[in-house]
């Protein structure tokens, strides 16, 4: 029988951030502590990635392929990728912690990376979140 070696992915985080300020910067401090204490990988991105699938933005050498204004997001997005469920709930907590800590309320729009998801355009994944998010809070 021959052994199946699985390909482990080292967790990592990646902040999607549509412009630059003082909260934005918040943001980014907080996933990347909170990542830090996860023993995650940190990566920011920006609109110049929105037109891309989601592999190919977790790809170390990714492209830029912007889509047309009107889709580009303006909030923060999270993908999270490679996390057990016990440190997806760790990372939750922590993140949760460190926005509390400066003021700031939760990243909404979050998405665990998996193999069907990974093959959307980031774009159209953030499009689907919101309409969850609206769904679930309501809004709808």
């Amino acid at each position: 029988m021959k052994a199946r070696i699985q390909k482990s992915v080292r967790p990592s985080v990646w902040l999607y951030q549509a412009e630059k300020g003082a909260d934005q910067e918040e943001y980014r401090k907080a996933v990347s502590i909170a990542a830090g204490e996860n023993s995650a990988d940190f990566h920011t991105f920006g609109p110049e990635k929105s037109g891309l699938k989601i592999r190919e933005i977790l790809a170390p050498e990714s492209a830029e392929k912007q889509t047309d204004a009107e889709a580009v997001p303006t909030e923060p997005v999270l993908l999270i990728n490679g996390f057990s469920s016990k440190e997806l709930d760790r990372f939750l907590a922590s993140l949760h912690g460190r926005c509390a800590e400066r003021g700031l309320p939760g990243i909404d729009l979050k998405a665990v990376v998996t193999p069907v998801n990974s093959g959307w355009i980031f774009s159209e994944l953030v499009r689907e979140l919101q309409s969850e998010h609206r769904l679930m809070h309501g809004k709808d």
